[in-house]
């Protein structure tokens, strides 16, 4: 029997281990490891493996905490199959981790800020939004919430 699966990948924040988490699934089958590639985000190393402690599921996450902010392709190499099979598939996929994927927008405000900051934006608000979305790391639909045009 052999697998159709598709291999997803996505970055969340994991705030309580202050890192963001790589988050490999498939649609099909189990996910028995991940290996992540990509520079400057391994201490001493290019690459990482992961795989699951418990039972194997369809989606692992993957824990990476960078120590710069810059954009780094990572090529994503996940170990699929069926739950109860001999043999496996490798499935690769390659995205950008974003340039400030460490950076979380503040939901709350402990305390009202004393000053303020005004400004102009002279490009398209969508080239802004868009320009937010991919750095940051934050749905396009989170950027600009409390934008007034004026």
């Amino acid at each position: 029997s052999s697998t159709k699966a598709a291999v997803k990948a996505r970055v969340r924040p994991n705030a309580a281990n202050k890192c963001i988490d790589s988050v490999v699934s498939t649609t099909e089958g189990i996910i028995r490891g991940v290996s992540i590639t990509g520079e400057l985000l391994f201490n001493g190393s290019e690459s990482a493996f992961y795989y699951s402690e418990g039972t194997p599921s369809d989606s692992l996450a993957c824990p990476i905490k960078t120590e710069k902010d810059v954009a780094t392709e990572l090529k994503v190499s996940a170990i699929v199959g069926l739950s109860m099979a001999d043999n496996f598939q490798v499935h690769d996929i390659t995205f950008t981790l974003p340039k400030f994927a460490m950076y979380l927008p503040v939901r709350e405000i402990p305390q009202r800020p004393q000053g303020s900051v005004t400004g102009k934006l002279t490009d398209r608000v969508s080239r802004f939004q868009l320009w937010v979305s991919n750095s940051f790391s934050v749905p396009p639909s989170e950027v600009l919430n409390n934008y007034q045009a004026s």
